[in-house]
């Protein structure tokens, strides 16, 4: 049986998970699915992704880290993997070009503890994203057909789960 403990571990120990304690360039990457629910209508599975980023977290002399990181995510066919260079919209038919994701500098402070499950075997942070900004596409005619909404809304839903020895090893 699973004895599944929530903590609050230190920053060093997120750092360790996410990136590097010494500031050296970390690796991650992600992979899943994008769907669409539509109130009534079954799920469509629109995409598989996958995605990669390069980060570092560079320790500050006062406590904590700078983390900084650049994304890219890319969209797959869901039936094939194939990476998509157009998409056939399932509502209205249309072939439209698929815009990869390559982010700005994804930049922030892990500095406070983070809360994560821990087990004897495993740790696991969960931590999930809701983004909501003024879309700065809205305004820009070249986007008008495909980003018109004022406001930009997402959400990310993470876990990343580590062998608790690895957290407790002081190196």
């Amino acid at each position: 049986m699973v004895n599944l403990t929530k903590k609050l571990l230190e920053a060093k120990d997120w750092v360790k998970v996410r990136a590097s304690i010494d500031a050296q360039q970390s690796f991650l990457t992600w992979q899943g699915s994008v769907y669409a629910f539509i109130p009534g209508e079954p799920k469509q599975h629109l995409f598989q992704i996958v995605g990669m980023s390069v980060a570092r977290c560079i320790p500050r002399s006062e406590g904590g880290w700078d983390f900084t990181s650049r994304e890219l995510t890319f969209y797959l066919d869901p039936e094939t993997g194939e990476k998509l260079d157009t998409w056939k919209n399932p509502w209205t038919d249309e072939v439209l070009p698929v815009v990869h994701v390559a982010n700005n500098p994804v930049q922030g402070l892990f500095k406070r503890p983070m809360p994560a499950l821990v087990d004897e075997e495993l740790t696991t942070y969960k931590f999930d994203l809701f983004s909501s900004y003024p879309n700065p596409l809205a305004d820009d005619p070249k986007f008008a057909e495909y980003s018109p909404q004022p406001l930009y809304q997402a959400s990310e839903l993470f876990k990343l789960t580590v062998p608790t020895a690895d957290l407790q090893n002081p190196d």
